[in-house]
């Protein structure tokens, strides 16, 4: 089953998240899960599992499992690649999956580190943030950015998670894409 997408496309309902995966094994899963059927994986650049999940694509597609163009892949920018560092994070990322186009491209969170690198560890023991992450509210820029990405077919949808109605709205509200 596919839900369809104000960009047109099909997002296949079911898909494999790649969240935690294990280095050395998230391949493995992704080229099982297409030999199973499955044709949306989700990715992120944060998750650390790119190179191996591109990899695992190339090799599904090498053994005619499927075709490129049968496949959903997913990705995200995150908190410290806001507004123009979006661009840096599509390219690495697309360099990493070995891909020319993305089927979706998703703002993480709507909050931006001013930070470029992410500190160690992202969160203290008592679960707050590390004080030395610097964060702002800022989406609608991004936004405009991922809207560049899809005009330019880099991506053939975008979207966001982890925001609030009153995020949305506010996008909606300044937004040339939906």
């Amino acid at each position: 089953a596919t839900v369809k997408l104000s960009s047109g496309g099909s997002l296949p309902v079911v898909g494999l998240g790649t969240w935690k995966s294990t280095p050395g094994e998230v391949g493995e899963a992704v080229f099982a899960a297409i030999k199973a059927g499955y044709r949306h994986i989700d990715c992120a650049a944060l998750y650390g599992n790119e190179k191996e999940i591109g990899e695992a694509l190339r090799k599904a597609i090498a053994a005619r499992l499927v075709k490129r163009e049968e496949l959903f892949i997913t990705s995200k920018v995150f908190n410290h690649k806001h507004g123009r560092r979006a661009l840096y994070s599509l390219e690495q990322t697309l360099k990493d999956l070995g891909l020319e186009y993305l089927d979706l491209f998703l703002i993480h969170w709507p909050i931006a580190f001013e930070n470029e690198t992410i500190p160690d560890p992202m969160r203290m023991p008592n679960g707050l943030p590390n004080p030395e992450i610097k964060m702002k509210i800022e989406f609608v820029d991004t936004w405009k950015e991922l809207e560049k990405f899809y005009a330019s077919k880099k991506v053939r949808s975008i979207g966001v998670s982890n925001f609030t109605i009153e995020q949305l709205q506010e996008l909606l509200a300044s937004s040339s894409v939906v």
